[in-house]
């Protein structure tokens, strides 16, 4: 699982991963979803939705950290998908958040990136940021 250290500033790798995150599972829910024929097939399309949306980790603080699990299943009947968003602190799951808290944090770090002294690059993060 991949960490990212953003408490005090959000680096782009940090930021492609929670924007995927929205996207995908933005994606996978709007969409109903129908299993594969067989096996292989079923095999093949949940490697495929696990390895473009990996779990990952966020340090929000010192000891404050929200960790993102991806859950994708196919049976013969139906098509698993479960997005858990968890804030823990010191490794205790503290309480359990949804999609909208990525979403919240992604726009306070573009509004700290705001107060920033250089403007030409703020501004080119936050128009890449709307483009994606």
């Amino acid at each position: 699982m991949k960490t990212y250290n953003i408490s005090k500033r959000m680096s782009k790798q940090a930021r492609l991963a929670i924007l995927n995150a929205i996207n995908e599972h933005d994606l996978l829910c709007s969409y109903v979803l129908k299993p594969e024929k067989n096996g292989a097939s079923r095999r093949i399309a949940e490697k495929i939705v696990n390895e473009r949306h990996p779990s990952f980790r966020l340090i929000l603080s010192d000891f404050r950290c929200c960790a993102v699990y991806v859950a994708y299943a196919q049976t013969s009947i139906n098509v698993y998908y479960s997005m858990r968003v968890v804030i823990e602190k010191n490794g205790v799951m503290l309480e359990s958040k949804d999609v909208g808290f990525l979403k919240e944090l992604i726009e306070s770090k573009v509004r700290d990136l705001s107060d920033h002294e250089n403007a030409k690059y703020n501004s080119r993060v936050i128009q890449n940021i709307l483009k994606s």
